[in-house]
């Protein structure tokens, strides 16, 4: 057998060998895929990745993350996995609130402009999860 087989086999056998983390991994593929399928479209418009974000959120649950970034144009997706039906973003500048998608869907997108280097905070909302917890992604994308 030859050496670059062999982890390989580990690698498999050991992926197959953990059932508690495969149902996990398997939300976050599906949210990683439609993170990448977002970019796809968004690369026609010009955009570039920024940063891509995984997480999981329980119903009514949010988190923030807070970015410096520069000036441009910018567009964050958000994605979840099948047992979430409404996931909403909020982008904030210091407390005022620039923009913000509370629709009553699992695919949040908004777009923002800033005219020079700002502190930016996203909310990322579950505001609805079936099965807790969710997996959640956003794209954050430039141009």
């Amino acid at each position: 057998m030859s050496k670059l087989l062999v982890p390989s086999l580990t690698a498999l056998v050991l992926l197959s060998a953990t059932p508690a983390s495969g149902r996990a991994q398997t939300y976050a593929e599906v949210v990683w895929n439609q993170l990448n399928r977002a970019f796809s479209q968004v690369r026609d418009q010009g955009y570039s990745t920024r940063n891509y974000i995984i997480g999981r959120l329980n119903h009514g649950a949010d988190d923030t993350w807070t970015f410096v970034l520069p000036s441009g144009s910018f567009k964050v997706v958000g994605v979840c996995d099948e047992d979430c039906s409404d996931l909403d973003l909020r982008v904030y500048q210091g407390d005022k609130l620039l923009v913000e998608d509370l629709l009553t869907d699992d695919v949040p997108i908004v777009d923002f402009k800033l005219s020079g280097e700002t502190r930016v905070t996203l909310r990322v909302s579950m505001a609805n999860c079936k099965s807790n917890p969710c997996f959640w992604g956003i794209g954050l994308f430039y141009r």
